[in-house]
C-alpha cells in the first residue's frame, strides 16, 4: 500500500483493541445464545475478515476488514472460551484460566517465524486466506468443546 510501518502496524493493534473491548458484549451474548453459538459466530466473522482482508486494495480496507471483523470474531471466540473455563473450574480456576490463556501467547510466538517464511513463498494475501481457513476450521472444532 506504500505506507509506513507505523500506519500498517495500527491495523493489528486496532484488531487487538476491538477484541479486548468486545469482551463487554460477549458475556451477554453467551448468556443469550450460549458459548458454542458465540464461538461459531466468532469463527465465521474472523474467517470472513481474513478472507476479505486478503482482497484489500487500500489500507483503510484493512482497518475495516482486519481490525474490525477479525478483532470482533476473535473476541467472540476467545471470551466465550474464557467464560466457559471459569464456569467449569471452581477449585483451580486461576490455574485453568492461566493454562487456557497461554495459547494467546504461544500462538503468535509459533506463527511469527512461519509467517515470515510463508510470506516469502506465498505472499501476504495467500497467507491471510490460509489463516482464514485455519481460523474457521479450528475455532469451529474448539466450539465443540464448549458444552452447555
Amino acid at each position: 500500500f506504500k505506507r509506513g510501518r507505523a500506519e500498517t502496524a495500527v491495523v493489528g493493534a486496532a484488531a487487538r483493541g476491538v477484541m479486548d473491548c468486545g469482551a463487554f458484549l460477549v458475556g451477554d451474548l453467551v448468556v443469550r445464545v450460549g458459548a458454542r453459538a458465540t464461538c461459531v459466530l466468532g469463527a465465521m466473522i474472523a474467517g470472513l475478515g481474513l478472507f476479505v482482508s486478503a482482497e484489500a486494495s487500500a489500507l483503510w480496507q484493512l482497518y475495516l476488514s482486519f481490525s474490525v471483523l477479525v478483532g470482533l470474531g476473535h473476541s467472540l471466540a476467545l471470551f466465550a472460551g474464557v467464560i466457559v473455563t471459569n464456569q467449569w473450574f471452581e477449585k483451580r480456576r486461576s490455574i485453568a484460566s492461566a493454562i487456557g490463556n497461554t495459547g494467546a501467547g504461544v500462538g503468535p510466538f509459533i506463527l511469527a517465524p512461519l509467517w515470515v517464511s510463508m510470506r516469502l513463498q506465498l505472499g501476504w494475501r495467500q497467507i491471510l486466506r490460509v489463516l482464514g481457513g485455519c481460523n474457521l476450521v479450528l475455532l469451529i472444532f474448539a466450539s465443540i468443546a464448549l458444552t452447555p
